[in-house]
């Protein structure tokens, strides 16, 4: 069975140097389309991985619920 890696984002420190360069860049893998303008939760943890190619932090996209 293949690893479904949707709903799941990773971001990892940035390589350039250069002043305006990101802190961090990473990657989104969406769980379903998504619309435009559209608000989706994301939650992320520190990966504390000594592994250097390990993403600094990595977490999980979902659908927003209602609060009741």
């Amino acid at each position: 069975m293949a690893y479904d890696n949707r709903g799941r984002v990773a971001l990892w420190k940035s390589k350039s140097e250069h002043a305006s360069a990101p802190l961090l860049k990473g990657t989104l893998t969406a769980h379903r389309t998504i619309r435009e303008g559209e608000q989706i939760d994301i939650a992320l943890w520190k990966n504390d991985s000594a592994n250097s190619n390990a993403p600094v932090l990595s977490g999980q996209v979902q659908d927003r619920t209602a609060k009741q």
